[in-house]
């Protein structure tokens, strides 16, 4: 068995990078356990300030994040695993994207050619990642490592500039969740519900709002 077919026959969890640089980096086993973390945020309501027990006010929701262990193990075919580390680490290094931002990419998580089931980490971003070799060839390379891979989910992002953030919108449904977004698209007549909008991507940015592409508006 060569190298490639050894590899096609391991790797499982997939972790694809869905804007530049691109590629993807594959685990070589399924973990033992994902976990995943939500948080809600209440606050008393004003009027029960003079109780033991106030009622509380739903504020907002955050993200699910997502937490798993990559492991990667080419012991058996003398290989290498930093280029599969390097991989994972250069989705936390900024990259220019479209619409002109400099930000570190959006990834998606596959596992069995599937979106993760239950979950939905088709737009996400990589939190932290923490490397642990955990055997070397003679040579001194690695050959089996342990990767904790933390990322939240991420309908919209954008990279801060002077206080200001920056978007390329390429779907209504991200520019939902985005503040002032719509107010912008009605203030430039634009048609915030048609998918040809949305073509070459809308660049906004809160501070003062711009337009660079889309369809017909």
């Amino acid at each position: 068995m060569n190298f490639n077919e050894a590899l096609s026959k391991l790797c499982k969890l997939t972790i694809v990078a869905i804007e530049n640089p691109g590629g993807s980096v594959s685990a070589f086993y399924n973990p033992k356990e994902v976990s995943f973390s939500k948080s809600v945020k209440w606050a008393p309501d004003s009027q029960g300030m003079a109780t033991d027990y106030p009622a509380l006010q739903f504020t907002n929701g955050d993200a699910i994040s997502l937490s798993v262990d990559l492991y990667f193990d080419l012991y058996e075919v003398g290989g290498d695993v930093r280029p599969f580390i390097n991989t994972l680490m250069a989705y936390c290094l900024k990259h220019p994207q479209d619409g002109g931002e400099e930000r570190p990419p959006k990834v998606k998580v596959l596992w069995g050619g599937e979106l993760l089931a239950g979950t939905s980490f088709e737009e996400a971003v990589i939190d932290n990642v923490s490397v642990t070799y955990t055997m070397f060839h003679a040579s001194g390379a690695p050959c089996r490592a342990k990767a904790t891979v933390k990322m939240t989910q991420a309908l919209a992002v954008g990279a801060s500039v002077d206080g200001s953030k920056h978007y390329n919108v390429t779907s209504a449904a991200q520019g939902s969740q985005i503040p002032g977004f719509k107010e912008y698209c009605e203030q430039n007549n634009i048609d915030m519900t048609n998918p040809k909008s949305y073509e070459n991507g809308i660049s906004y940015s809160s501070a003062s709002g711009s337009d660079s592409g889309g369809g017909d508006k």
